[in-house]
């Protein structure tokens, strides 16, 4: 059977075109007013909650998450006791926030470099984690008691892909 080169480049573009549908569909833009903040996921997101111990008791972490491919895209809120994030407890939350993804991940961490979103000043941390040769690109902020984390897990050299940053440059404080 004999196709002409017009027909092959027509059902290529067909193709390619139901594939870009498939991927879009999938896609999901969370803008989520409850919790000050919206994210555009490239997929279709799931929430999640689980309490967590502190150095000032226990606190309930809700996350949405997705997974696609070998990359997980992750936010995770989490508040804190109202009045335990003072100015002079800021840096130290950070660097907690920091350290404690990096142990979690049984992971080093690559750099950590202040991050800045609107007026409000974070922190931009990647963690490198040998055992999965993968690597955390994250981003958290601080607003009164409440903490922001946007991140993404990836494999080694793919937490900078647009994909990853194009998550990541997607979130927004709403509040």
């Amino acid at each position: 059977m004999m196709f002409s080169v017009r027909a092959l480049k027509h059902a290529a573009a067909a193709t390619f075109a139901v594939a870009l549908l498939a991927v879009c569909a999938r896609a999901e833009t969370v803008n989520a007013s409850q919790w000050g903040f919206s994210v555009a996921f490239g997929c279709q997101s799931q929430l999640g909650s689980q309490s967590t111990p502190t150095a000032v008791g226990n606190i309930l972490i809700t996350s949405y998450s997705c997974t696609v491919g070998e990359t997980a895209y992750f936010v995770a809120i989490s508040d804190y006791p109202r009045g335990s994030i003072t100015p002079a407890k800021i840096d130290a939350v950070y660097a907690g926030a920091v350290n404690g993804a990096a142990t979690n991940a049984k992971g080093s961490i690559r750099s950590v470099n202040p991050y800045t979103l609107g007026k409000l000043t974070g922190r931009e941390a990647i963690i490198d984690v040998p055992t999965g040769k993968m690597a955390i690109r994250m981003r958290i902020f601080l607003v009164g008691d409440r903490m922001y984390q946007a991140l993404v897990a990836a494999p080694a050299g793919q937490e900078s892909n647009p994909d990853s940053l194009k998550f990541l440059n997607s979130f927004k404080l709403t509040k």
